[in-house]
């Protein structure tokens, strides 16, 4: 039958804090009361760059636009053409600081993603709004409202504004709206969400 054979550790003791939110755990840090942590969000991280040694881990977390599965308001195609004239690397800035690193994929200019979209039947109004058989291009988005993801969702409508598209971000507290994206109250919800998490109506 198999024998496991461990080496003593070289610890003789440990200790495990809990913190109640970033603030707290920054203070530790601060104070030197931690030796090392997997809880600090980027934007903590960022704080004790001189002080600490940071390493990014593996995440499952998907960061952007999520769309009701059974009603399409954009076809396939047309998402993919959303999705290279997204500003990306500015979203990613953002929200996690550098500390992420963008799959590698065709980043498409201004008129590269309108001509595409000429293709699928939009076309564009003098004033720039986008529009489909005669009617413009605009949509809400339900965010978390934490300074972080509403930077990033700006980041995310200025870069559909540049095509012509208008987006309505709606922020709601936290309890609100996972009401919100449970009860599918919006066609599209920004967010950062791991995967295993992702409601069941919607997809990325």
């Amino acid at each position: 039958f198999p024998v496991t054979i461990c080496r003593k550790s070289y610890i003789d003791t440990y200790r495990i804090n809990f913190y109640a939110n970033q603030a707290e755990l920054a203070q530790a840090l601060s104070d030197g009361d931690l030796t090392l942590t997997t809880a600090a969000t980027p934007e903590t991280a960022r704080l004790f760059e001189s002080t600490y040694t940071v390493d990014k881990l593996p995440s499952s977390t998907v960061v952007g636009l999520f769309q009701l599965t059974n009603t399409q308001f954009f076809s396939p195609q047309t998402l993919a053409v959303l999705n290279g004239a997204i500003d990306k690397q500015t979203i990613l800035d953002t929200i996690d600081f550098g500390y992420a690193t963008l799959p590698e994929e065709t980043r498409l200019s201004l008129e590269e993603s309108r001509a595409s979209l000429r293709t699928l039947g939009y076309t564009t109004r003098a004033d720039g709004t986008l529009e489909k058989n005669g009617s413009p291009i605009t949509f809400s988005i339900a965010v978390q409202n934490d300074p972080s993801t509403l930077a990033v969702a700006r980041s995310f409508a200025e870069s559909l504004r540049t095509l012509g598209i208008t987006t309505l971000i709606k922020a709601f507290d936290p309890g609100t709206f996972q009401d919100v994206i449970q009860t599918t109250q919006y066609q599209f919800f920004f967010g950062s969400v791991k995967e295993e998490s992702i409601p069941r109506a919607y997809s990325p």
